[in-house]
């Protein structure tokens, strides 16, 4: 099963962050073929968990058949969304918090507000970077590996500082290395720190010029021209660095996240009288599909992330697909909501079953060949249809038996 986690690292694009997979169109794809029967993180019920056992359910507006789907553009107001503490990025964030004072301290700033510092996290991934804030809030980049002896960490992580420079930084198995860092013609010496309660490991950084490397969401991309040495006290070479990856993946693609085409509502009325709605997040390589309280205002509270969704395959014509089975969760008045997704082209996408009520469907207006199809009250099989222009199916999928 596809989890956040598993997002959170192919996002990374490196080596020592969460587990995780970038889930693709065609990854879908493959997982619809083999006719398993899955949820986003378990369905929105795992999502909605903590906020259901904080009294924040989802309650549904009384009434029966299907639910309009308005023109988000002309038929509500829209307050771009702005995640708080609620990072859609770095979701249920699990990792036990970090003191400053095990901190070291790099000297290196990233763009205007933050500064790059590393700590060390366990006996497996050495040290991890992260970045500091005035108000002392940290964002968590790669981590290093834990080296043996006299060998670096499992590879470089690397960053663009935003000031015109390139930050790389990784772990070396030894109390004082001597790390020399050549790139763009030059050859640097690193500077290097211990590891406090570590005897025999360091960190080491520096801040060069040459040639970044590009991260696994372009289609080219580029090398980095760092090679980066150890040498003894005699000068003697006796290690060299593995390859440099990108740390900063993640970073960018949380400053750089607008909401992509329109808010799909759908018509359900949540607590505290926001309505349910579905919007797509993220830089435009990435995005996450997420579920939100929209007010009178237009203004969202994140419900949860459902999925992400890489770079959809723009200008598919053969028959769609729906795939990784049905989200569902409990609205607090014992009613069931249940989403399903469906690629391809159709004139119409129903979710269907006995007993559906509040029927609803939208296309996302950024990738008209996305629907999203919800309904309550469906007891037993929950049936996918996708319909032509004519009224004719095209696809029908039966969630339980798939």
């Amino acid at each position: 099963m596809y989890t956040l986690d598993d997002l959170r690292h192919a996002l990374d694009d490196q080596a020592g962050a969460a587990p995780i997979t970038r889930l693709g169109f065609h990854d879908v794809k493959r997982a619809a073929r083999r006719g398993r029967h899955r949820s986003f993180l378990a369905g929105i019920a795992v999502i909605l968990a903590p906020i259901l056992a904080a009294g924040g359910a989802i309650a549904l507006s009384p009434g029966e058949g299907p639910s309009p789907a308005p023109d988000a553009k002309t038929s509500w107001p829209r307050v771009p969304f702005q995640p708080g503490d609620d990072n859609p990025w770095r979701p249920g964030a699990s990792e036990p918090p970090v003191s400053s004072s095990q901190y070291i301290e790099t000297g290196m700033k990233f763009g205007d507000r933050e500064r790059l510092v590393l700590f060390a996290v366990d006996s497996y991934n050495g040290v991890q970077g992260g970045l500091v804030d005035d108000a002392g809030r940290l964002r968590r980049l790669g981590a290093t590996g834990r080296p043996a002896a006299g060998q670096f960490g499992w590879g470089v992580s690397e960053l663009d500082d935003r000031h015109g420079g390139i930050i790389d930084y990784g772990s070396f198995g030894a109390a004082h290395p001597d790390i020399r860092v050549t790139a763009g013609g030059q050859t640097l010496r690193a500077s290097t720190a211990p590891v406090p309660g570590q005897p025999d490991l360091s960190v080491y950084w520096v801040r060069r010029g040459g040639t970044l490397a590009g991260t696994t969401a372009e289609a080219n991309p580029a090398q980095a021209d760092a090679v980066i040495k150890a040498y003894d006290a005699h000068g003697t070479e006796i290690g060299t660095a593995g390859g440099v990856q990108r740390a900063d993946t993640t970073i960018n693609n949380e400053d750089a996240s607008a909401e992509v085409g329109d808010r799909i509502h759908t018509g359900i009325t949540a607590a505290g009288g926001g309505q349910l709605v579905f919007f797509f997040y993220g830089d435009g390589r990435s995005r996450l599909l997420l579920a939100g309280r929209e007010d009178a205002q237009g203004r969202v509270t994140l419900i949860g992330t459902l999925m992400a969704v890489h770079q959809p395959p723009y200008g598919r014509t053969g028959p769609g697909l729906f795939y990784l089975g049905l989200s569902r969760f409990q609205a607090d008045n014992g009613q069931t909501v249940q989403l399903a997704i469906y690629e391809g082209p159709a004139s119409r996408v129903e979710l269907t079953g006995d007993g559906a009520a509040h029927q609803g469907m939208a296309a996302w207006s950024a990738f008209d060949n996305l629907h999203l199809a919800w309904a309550t009250g469906i007891t037993g099989t929950a049936k996918g249809i996708a319909y032509d222009g004519d009224g004719k199916v095209v696809t029908e999928y039966d969630f339980e038996r798939n």
